[in-house]
């Protein structure tokens, strides 16, 4: 998906695009080949194409396996295995990580979703209490340095914005924030998330609402990330049930702003009937992880060095424009 603000045309544009499907604004304003040629540029410059080995695929499939296997002791048997399996190691120290926070992960969902999927509907509560958080937490929290917060007030970024241009409104709330911890307090938002459950609220609007929430929420985010460091990129993903899609937004000139899908959806696990869907989607996770971890280190490296952002990244705040800017913008935004 793609949301661009670009106060050099005659008019301002926003749009939406997934893969190759852009909207009738996006093809006649920039063209198709254009479009495509730059989200392949934006993924490739920001998202890596590492891949979780196969040896990892394998024991988790093994762990599936064993779960459904009730003649085989099923899921107690599966967390034996889990706790007999926890020295093992790898060459390489990332997937030797990864592998532990898989061990947990499983050893979690052992005691947390059914064997085979209910058919009850899932409220957005019990989703997030149940399912998304536990599972996204394993790759996007770490408690010292980015932890992840469901918070239950509006964000920082876009409080910070209202504040610069006198707007009294209330600030809006996303259903995910991931900080960055500096000297003990939350320094930046660099990623964000909103779920949709199963209920009445799940509709083709509300999620594109949810969508256009997210831009608004990377938007301002990363126009104070690079007013503060020069890093140019921030994070956000959606969940609609349990169906999982990342996105990045970075600043590719004066005032446009880009908002992309990272690459394929992953499905949630809510049984583990339905986990090899989740570990069909296992890349597209991990790619996603290990690019907002980098972010955040080089994020922290220029904090810990207490520089300000030369050269180069000095474009990035001439480049930057007001959120919600003009009427023009405003009106294709408009949430009623």
């Amino acid at each position: 998906y793609k949301i661009s603000v670009d106060a050099g045309f005659k008019k301002d544009t926003a749009s939406f695009q997934s893969m190759d499907n852009y909207s009738e604004m996006q093809v006649k304003t920039f063209s198709r080949g254009t479009l495509e040629d730059l989200r392949e540029d934006v993924k490739s410059r920001f998202i890596g194409k590492e891949k979780v080995t196969r040896d990892i695929k394998q024991i988790l499939q093994e762990y599936i396996e064993i779960a459904l296997d009730d003649n085989d002791g099923g899921l107690c048997e599966l967390r034996k295995i889990i706790i007999n399996s926890l020295s093992k190691t790898f060459d390489s120290a990332v997937e030797e990580e990864f592998f532990q926070r898989m061990q947990f992960l499983f050893q979690h969902l052992s005691y947390t979703i059914p064997l085979r999927s209910l058919k009850e509907k899932i409220s957005e509560g019990t989703l997030v209490a149940n399912l998304i958080s536990p599972v996204l937490r394993i790759f996007f929290h770490d408690a010292y340095v980015y932890p992840t917060i469901w918070p239950n007030t509006s964000s920082t970024s876009a409080k910070v914005r209202k504040l610069a241009f006198g707007d009294p409104s209330r600030a809006k709330q996303p259903d995910m924030i991931g900080n960055i911890v500096n000297n003990g307090n939350f320094a930046y938002e660099v990623m964000f998330g909103e779920v949709t459950g199963e209920g009445k609220n799940n509709t083709e609007k509300k999620n594109l609402i949810d969508l256009i929430r997210l831009g608004i929420f990377m938007k301002d985010s990363l126009d104070n990330i690079l007013l503060k460091t020069g890093v140019n990129r921030v994070f956000a993903w959606q969940v609609i049930v349990t169906k999982w899609t990342g996105y990045l937004m970075t600043l590719i000139c004066p005032g446009i702003y880009v908002m992309i899908d990272t690459g394929g959806s992953v499905e949630i696990p809510r049984s583990f009937e339905s986990c090899s869907m989740f570990l069909s989607g296992l890349d597209t996770l991990f790619a996603f992880q290990l690019a907002y971890k980098e972010t955040v280190k080089e994020i922290l490296l220029i904090m810990n060095r207490n520089e300000e952002s030369e050269n180069e990244e000095d474009n990035f705040k001439t480049w930057r424009r007001q959120t919600l800017g003009t009427p023009a913008f405003k009106r294709i935004v408009k949430f009623k």
